[in-house]
């Protein structure tokens, strides 16, 4: 219980939390632009461009 408390007085500040929880969609975003490059370009090489948005 001890732990507890002290993480309640010493926690991450509410305004820090929803400023960060406000940039994840443009996180998100990016990933999957990074991750559907990826698969087009080693999955699926030749039948859709790679460099098409």
């Amino acid at each position: 219980m001890l732990h507890t408390r002290l993480w309640r007085k010493q926690g991450v500040p509410l305004a820090a939390v929803l400023a960060a929880a406000r940039e994840v969609p443009a996180h998100t975003d990016a990933l999957a632009e990074l991750f559907t490059g990826m698969i087009r370009h080693h999955v699926l090489p030749g039948t859709v461009d790679a460099t098409e948005g």
